[in-house]
């Protein structure tokens, strides 16, 4: 289901945060994004009714994994963790972090589903960050992709993308897939911010995930975002 009303943010400064979350609101995702000063952030916030959420910024990768209840995570340039919880939540979630993505498929094999995922590089590895949760259904990782890889990959497997995380340092992506379904789910990387809106204007969606990264080019948005008949934004 749709949510009620929702908005997006970017640019925002951390001391922000606070003021994108109204209330009978609920924070979806943070994406952390720059260093030092120019450190921001991107926010996803809908107002849909669902259980409150809590965030903690600025984590160690100890303090990370001991958040409770994660449902999203996001790691910034200088390799610190955001995450956002959802106290009330009942199913069991978890997040592990400098994993491999040899590791994170053989999670996926044993049964375990990515809520979310965050990737950075430590020593010349790329590693993920992920929140693994219990859904049904399979669930893919498409670790190191072009843009056209990507949609080779996702038509092989006749799936759509539940996120995508670019890479900064290489023109490459990482995602996560699940069976294609209906409403139809689009999705769109390397997108400037008035571009994201656009889109979003143009295919009369909401977004289910959104990301950003800063580039030499300026800041760059990954979304993905899903179609229904009746939506509207505040």
């Amino acid at each position: 289901m749709p949510p009620e009303s929702w908005f997006w943010t970017h640019d925002g400064q951390q001391h922000q945060v606070n003021t994108v979350v109204t209330a009978g609101s609920r924070l979806i995702r943070l994406s952390a994004y720059g260093s030092g000063a120019s450190r921001r952030f991107a926010g996803l916030v809908y107002r849909d009714g669902g259980p409150e959420r809590t965030y903690q910024m600025d984590l160690d990768a100890a303090a990370a994994t001991a958040c409770p209840h994660p449902v999203a995570v996001t790691v910034d340039d200088e390799r610190r963790f955001w995450v956002v919880m959802e106290p009330a939540r009942a199913a069991p979630s978890s997040l592990r972090v400098h994993l491999e993505a040899t590791t994170v498929r053989a999670a996926l094999a044993a049964g375990a589903h990515i809520a979310d995922l965050a990737t950075y590089v430590s020593d010349g590895t790329r590693y993920y960050a992920v929140v693994l949760d219990e859904r049904p259904g399979p669930c893919w990782l498409l670790a190191g992709v072009t843009a056209g890889e990507l949609r080779s990959g996702l038509r092989r497997l006749h799936a759509k993308p539940t996120l995508i995380r670019a890479h900064p340092d290489e023109p490459r992506f990482t995602a996560v897939a699940v069976p294609a379904d209906r409403p139809p789910r689009y999705w769109y990387t390397d997108l400037t911010g008035d571009q994201v809106a656009s889109r979003l204007e143009r295919k009369g969606s909401y977004p289910t995930d959104l990301d950003a990264i800063r580039t030499p080019a300026g800041v760059r948005f990954t979304v993905t975002m899903r179609r229904e008949r009746h939506w509207w934004n505040f």
